[in-house]
């Protein structure tokens, strides 16, 4: 008989969950902490490409930013800013052109007005954004990222895939 028999196991309860602490950091604003984590890299590297001193990096930044802001008008916003943010995508799309040409990133006074300003409206997302809805434009973010579904583009997957090796 007792080969039948399965050996007791320890009982170990399973973790609970609170659905309303879920519910509630999902539909809360996000933490000061975390805006200005995103607000010091995108002036960061802002502060670098003015000066003359930009990098590939940097540049990177600034377009994961306008990236970003663009989805976030697009899904959240309803395309309020829609003809801002795309003038500033040119604008820092010719900004790459001229590194690719000449090998300096640099900006015109029209240009560098046209990334400020969108600069400013990603910030202003960031203030009216929840949690849940950052998630959403970061994945489609990604999303786009990997099947090069941008409307500008100035370098290649593979010289972007390049500079993030390194």
């Amino acid at each position: 008989m007792a080969a039948n028999k399965k050996s007791a196991k320890k009982y170990r309860p399973r973790a609970r969950i609170n659905p309303l602490l879920v519910v509630s950091s999902n539909t809360s604003p996000l933490a000061q902490a975390e805006k200005d984590g995103v607000s010091i890299a995108m002036h960061n590297a802002m502060y670098h490409m003015v000066r003359g001193e930009g990098t590939k990096e940097f540049w990177d930044v600034v377009t994961g930013s306008l990236n970003l802001a663009v989805i976030l008008d697009e899904q959240v916003f309803m395309k309020s800013h829609y003809t801002q943010l795309d003038l500033a995508m040119q604008a820092h799309c010719s900004c790459g052109m001229r590194f690719k040409t000449g090998g300096k990133f640099g900006y015109t006074g029209k240009e560098l007005q046209a990334v400020n300003d969108a600069i400013a409206i990603h910030e202003a997302q960031l203030d009216n954004l929840t949690f849940k809805e950052l998630q959403y434009a970061l994945a489609e973010t990604r999303k786009r990222l990997v099947n090069r579904n941008y409307k500008y583009s100035v370098f290649t997957r593979e010289e972007r895939l390049q500079s993030h090796a390194k």
